[in-house]
């Protein structure tokens, strides 16, 4: 879910080359700031969206069904 959450954000242009800094030491490109900021704020809205689920056919969002996974597992 988060790659394919990521990889839409990019392909859909939310993010451009100055959203990004290298590590000094060479290992990994990172978020600046702002671009932090607002990839939680699409993430919020993301865990928050509506849909039909497959199984039920009820209204949920994400966030949701992985609280009931979560619960599951708990037993």
């Amino acid at each position: 879910m988060a790659d394919r959450f990521t990889l839409n954000l990019i392909n859909n242009k939310v993010f451009c080359p100055d959203d990004f800094h290298a590590n000094p030491s060479g290992e990994g490109v990172y978020f600046n700031r702002d671009a932090m900021k607002r990839y939680f704020a699409e993430y919020e809205k993301h865990l928050n969206r509506e849909f039909n689920h497959n199984e039920t056919g009820t209204k949920t969002t994400l966030r949701k069904c992985f609280r009931h996974q979560a619960e599951k597992l708990a037993g």
